[in-house]
């Protein structure tokens, strides 16, 4: 096996550290969450591009946020979809369609 890279070993040392942390946190923040360990993984993808344009100051905190972030965007993602927005069209259209007139209460 070739020896491991920079890259590499800042990543083992300062990324992959944080682990069970980032999945015990991910699991409290949002438990109907189900797709924990893609958002661990995209997150770990998305500080290692970032490490190779540059040092990081806190990988902790990067992967913290990236993962937030991205069981933010999965959860609106999957939300109900919303109903169709009413137009002005369609108040226009209600406005000129006649309703029965309200009867008084006996």
């Amino acid at each position: 096996m070739p020896p491991p890279t920079d890259q590499a070993r800042w990543f083992s040392e300062e990324a992959r550290r944080h682990d069970a942390q980032l999945k015990a946190y991910l699991r409290g923040a949002l438990p109907a969450m189900h797709a924990v360990d893609d958002v661990v993984q995209e997150s770990y993808l998305r500080v290692w591009r970032v490490r190779a344009e540059g040092p990081i100051r806190s990988a902790r905190a990067l992967l913290f946020t990236e993962a937030r972030r991205l069981a933010i965007d999965g959860t609106r993602r999957h939300r109900a979809p919303r109903p169709p927005r009413q137009t002005s069209r369609h108040f226009a259209h209600r406005a000129r369609t006649p309703h029965p007139p309200l009867q008084p209460k006996k």
